[in-house]
C-alpha cells in the first residue's frame, strides 16, 4: 500500500510541486538572461545597457520568487508565519538552507536598490556581482529548496 497522507497535505505537496516548478522557471529566464549578455555584450553600448537591464530585472522577479517560496514551506511545513524577505531569508539560514546570512541581506539590498538604477556605473556593478557572486547563490539555494 502507499503512502497515507490527508487531502489538506496532498493539497499542499500538489502546490508547493507547482511553485516550485515556477520558481525553478524564473531561474531558468534569470540563466537565459545571463546567457544572452554573456553572448551578446560589447556589440553595441545600447544594447549592452538593454541586455543589463533585462538581466537585472530577470534578477529581481528571482529574488522574488525565492523568497516567497521560503515563505511558503516556513507556513506550510514548518508552521512559521513570516512577512518579510529578510525574515525568509533568516528562517533559511537558520534552517541551514543558507550559509551566509550577510550575503543573502546583500542580495536583497542589491534587489531593493537596482529598481532605481540609472546610471550605467551602477548598472555595469550591479551586472557583475549579479554574474560573480549572487548567481551561483541564488541557484545553489534553489537546489537545496528542491530538496527541502
Amino acid at each position: 500500500m502507499g503512502e497515507s497522507r490527508s487531502f489538506g497535505e496532498r493539497r499542499d505537496r500538489s502546490l508547493m510541486d507547482k511553485k516550485l516548478a515556477l520558481l525553478k522557471a524564473i531561474l531558468a529566464d534569470l540563466e537565459e538572461s545571463i546567457m544572452v549578455f554573456r553572448a551578446e555584450s560589447g556589440r553595441s553600448q545600447e544594447l549592452e545597457n538593454q541586455l543589463r537591464r533585462s538581466l537585472i530585472s530577470s534578477f529581481s522577479q528571482t529574488i522574488e520568487s525565492v523568497w516567497r517560496f521560503i515563505k511558503f514551506i516556513a507556513r506550510t511545513e514548518y508552521k512559521e508565519m513570516l512577512e518579510y524577505p529578510l525574515d525568509c531569508f533568516k528562517f533559511a539560514f537558520r534552517r541551514g538552507w543558507v550559509p551566509d546570512e550577510d550575503m543573502w541581506k546583500d542580495i536583497l539590498e542589491l534587489r531593493n536598490t537596482s529598481t532605481h538604477v540609472y546610471s550605467k556605473i551602477t548598472s555595469k556593478k550591479y551586472t557583475k556581482e549579479i554574474l560573480d557572486t549572487y548567481y551561483p547563490e541564488i541557484k545553489r539555494l534553489i537546489e537545496v529548496l528542491e530538496n527541502a
